[in-house]
């Protein structure tokens, strides 16, 4: 794990570890379901569990975090690490005291005040690495509110990867995430121009899986992975990256998300309280009956890049940045760009 993962969960750590007050936990709301979604896999990344109450439709929101719960996950021989609490009902599992490993065995266990819950044991699978990803630049469609078609930008996001391999069956999901660099220019002779960067999930709710049951060959080519809809040019002035993470699954968790598609709205979350309350792998251990939704998957993960410029997304227009600190909105920004959302300092390490 690299040391800025180690620091940052150190971080973490120490900032939460006074929150200690139990969250006032009410199933017995009409409609009300805990909703469990994350995963953990065998790469050097921050694994995370996030924690969510699903309430009515009729109510003004659908969800709330459950915050103060205790989660850790736990191998076959019974070692665990604890889950550290970043906010907004979002748990992260740093990896310092239990390496997950391929081959091996985990589930998670879940306390929210006297309530107890634990997910189905699973074996982590080796993962299906990648060969590459492509593109599509071009334009979507859409109808307004007024019943008029309207056009925007677009981009489509394709992996390419093996499949079956070794005669074993495929079950494949991918999220994608998108990062890119805006550099500063000298607003001032004394002037040191910094550059920032921005990250964010891509099309976070939309969930794409696959499965190679009947299907005899050997590749995946150009699967959609992801749609990219561009509301604002300026995040492909300069470098562009999308990253596309490609989980290999048990049957049993491909499964689950193909029911999530066939039965709720593909367009919406998992948070959002489906037609029918669809169950998961996670379970009430003094209370099978309970209705837990949500999924907590053991999956092998591999990470595929590929960068953008300027000249790959032809036809559309990218505006100059000569022309944007000039004019406008991006004046201020151009000489601070940690005026931008999501913007940091800290360079990715693949960048």
């Amino acid at each position: 794990m690299s040391s800025r993962v180690i620091i940052y969960c150190l971080i973490v750590f120490i900032a939460t570890a006074n929150c200690v007050d139990p969250y006032d936990f009410k199933p017995g709301e009409t409609g009300a379901y805990l909703v469990v979604d994350g995963r953990i896999t065998q790469s050097d990344e921050i694994n995370r569990v996030k924690l969510v109450m699903s309430t009515t439709y009729a109510t003004n929101t659908n969800s709330r975090p459950v915050e103060n719960a205790q989660i850790k996950v736990v191998n076959s021989n019974g070692e665990f690490e604890l889950f550290i609490e970043e906010g907004d009902g979002i748990y992260m599992h740093c990896g310092n005291t239990l390496q997950v490993k391929i081959g091996e065995t985990y589930h998670l266990e879940i306390e929210i005040g006297d309530k107890k819950y634990q997910s189905i044991p699973q074996t982590l699978p080796e993962p299906v690495n990648a060969d590459s990803i492509t593109f599509k630049v071009g334009y979507g469609s859409e109808i307004n509110e007024y019943g008029n078609t309207i056009s925007y930008e677009n981009i489509d996001v394709f992996i390419n990867t093996p499949i079956n391999v070794d005669g074993e069956n495929s079950y494949l999901r991918w999220k994608t995430e998108e990062s890119w660099s805006f550099t500063e220019i000298k607003c001032h002779p004394l002037a040191n121009p910094k550059t920032c960067f921005m990250a964010r999930d891509l099309s976070s709710e939309d969930i794409y899986i696959f499965s190679s049951n009947d299907i005899s060959g050997t590749y995946l080519s150009n699967k959609l992975v992801a749609k990219k809809r561009i509301l604002n040019n300026v995040e492909f002035i300069e470098k562009h990256y999308f990253i596309v993470n490609q989980y290999t699954l048990q049957k049993e968790a491909y499964a689950y998300w193909n029911k999530v598609i066939q039965i709720a709205n593909p367009s919406g979350d998992i948070f959002d309280l489906p037609p029918a309350p669809l169950s998961g792998n996670v379970f009430n251990v003094n209370d099978r009956n309970e209705i837990v939704l949500g999924f907590f998957e053991v999956a092998g993960n591999s990470t595929t890049r590929i960068p953008l410029y300027q000249p790959d997304i032809q036809p559309i227009n990218i505006t100059a940045k000569d022309y944007l600190c000039r004019w406008g909105d991006y004046v201020d920004v151009c000489c601070n760009c940690l005026l931008l959302e999501l913007s940091t300092t800290e360079r990715p390490d693949y960048w």
